[in-house]
């Protein structure tokens, strides 16, 4: 950083430190099923549907079906699909199905639209509000595949209810339009817990270390000069966190070969789908525990959250931070860093606000982090995300720009047409590289 906003970091460093946000004692969130359920209301499957079970019973998958309201293995029935098995309940046989929790953190119900189907699905979230509902309709059907819920014919509508900030939420679910099981579980829960954002977050700043927020895009020299830097030279231990729905990654990702390029000389590849092992495993977690610098790299910033929020994991990337070193990434793991995740729908990332996954990892608190900002014509969607939430300040980041954040101070670099845009209010404050923001007053310094 230039000594040009010394004074600036001497001031900001003087803020109390926030809480980390991260919560040891936040339950295991919901995952999607092993296998197929298929629940329908009716007496005839789906010219679709029929065939759907046809392709998995060729593929190997064996296919259950029950139509009674209770079965005498409960176990039996839970771990056939979470074995990759098919099980296809008809009407009544919806009460096993609840009964034995083959759907975690959701219960189903049929005949939706009529008004006894609705009262019975409602009856069941006003005991169960961390739940999720699915009510199929009548001659409908719901197919939940892994962490994805579809509808055929009259389909089915997922429910998660009310709370005292908002409302109701049905999603009706027919055809190709379908939802994700795990977004919606999130949803639920998250509205039984305090508010977030809170009425008033804590102004961003970055007590001890240095934070580096790329746009995505190319990775200039400047950018991976500042994040080596932050993390005390050549020879500091980093640790590069993959983003990817995959379980298996390239053990010599590009990232990394950059990093090396660039005279990094001990880099490690940090990646798992499996929470108990970022949050148990000693042997898995033992690079994060020396190392000076993390990066993040791109793809759909959800990911990170299911492997490591709230994890043990999560914990010791904010004391790489605490000890001095550096956080970085770019495209999803500049948002990541934000305690407010923009664009974290696992379905698509068209919608800046995601119900379920709002929360990020929260390195930089009070703001919210959106990237590939003019190449890809967003800045809309932050008057959106505003709008919603005022307290939060905005922040755009342009292909190729990056902002490095010590203190309170954020001085961008980049390309001389890159932007980085800070949203005080619905009108932004637009910054070139060479300038310096201060977030915590939100206003820029020179």
């Amino acid at each position: 950083m230039h000594h040009r906003v010394l004074a600036v970091l001497l001031v900001s460093l003087s803020f109390s430190t926030a809480a980390a946000q991260y919560d040891a004692a936040r339950p295991e969130p919901v995952g999607g099923i092993g296998g197929t359920v298929i629940v329908h209301d009716g007496e005839e499957l789906s010219h679709a549907v029929g065939s759907l079970i046809e392709e998995l019973a060729d593929d190997g998958a064996a296919v259950v079906t029950i139509s009674g309201a209770a079965v005498e293995d409960a176990g039996a029935l839970v771990a056939h699909v979470a074995g990759g098995g098919v099980l296809v309940v008809v009407g009544e046989g919806v009460r096993a199905l609840n009964a034995s929790k083959v759907i975690p953190g959701a219960f189903v119900t049929v005949g939706f639209e009529t008004e006894e189907g609705r009262a019975r699905l409602f009856d069941v979230l006003g005991r169960h509000p961390d739940a999720v509902g699915l009510g199929v309709h009548t001659g409908g059907t719901l197919v939940v595949r892994g962490r994805r819920l579809f509808g055929q014919r009259s389909g089915a509508t997922a429910v998660v209810e009310a709370s005292e900030r908002r409302a109701l939420r049905e999603e009706r679910l027919r055809g190709r339009e379908g939802a994700d099981l795990v977004a919606l579980s999130r949803s639920a829960r998250a509205r039984l817990r305090p508010t977030f954002p809170a009425a008033e977050p804590p102004k961003p700043a970055v007590p001890n270390g240095r934070l580096v927020i790329a746009g995505g895009g190319g990775l200039s020299a400047a950018v991976i000069g500042a994040f080596l830097e932050g993390a005390g030279g050549l020879d500091a231990p980093i640790v590069y966190v993959p983003c990817t729905e995959s379980v298996v990654v390239d053990p010599d990702p590009g990232m990394v070969r950059m990093l090396r390029k660039s005279g990094a000389t001990n880099v490690r590849v940090f990646h798992t789908k499996d929470r108990t092992r970022a949050d148990e495993d000693e042997a898995f977690l033992a690079p994060l525990k020396e190392a000076k610098g993390v990066w993040f790299g791109g793809g759909r910033q959800w990911n990170f959250v299911d492997s490591y929020q709230h994890t043990e994991a999560h914990r010791l990337m904010h004391d790489v931070l605490a000890r001095g070193g550096v956080i970085g990434g770019s495209s999803a793991g500049a948002s990541i860093q934000a305690d407010y995740m923009a664009r974290g729908d696992p379905l698509g990332n068209l919608n800046i606000i995601a119900e379920g996954y709002e929360e990020g990892l929260g390195f930089l608190r009070g703001c919210a982090i959106d990237q590939h900002f003019t190449q890809r014509g967003r800045q809309r969607d932050m008057v959106e995300l505003k709008t919603a939430f005022p307290q939060l300040l905005g922040i755009g980041l342009d292909e190729g720009v990056a902002i490095v954040v010590e203190g309170s101070a954020a001085e961008v670099i980049g390309p001389r047409d890159g932007r980085a845009w800070f949203y005080a209010s619905d009108d932004p404050i637009v910054v070139p590289p060479g300038a310096t923001f201060d977030l915590a007053s939100r206003r820029r310094l020179f």
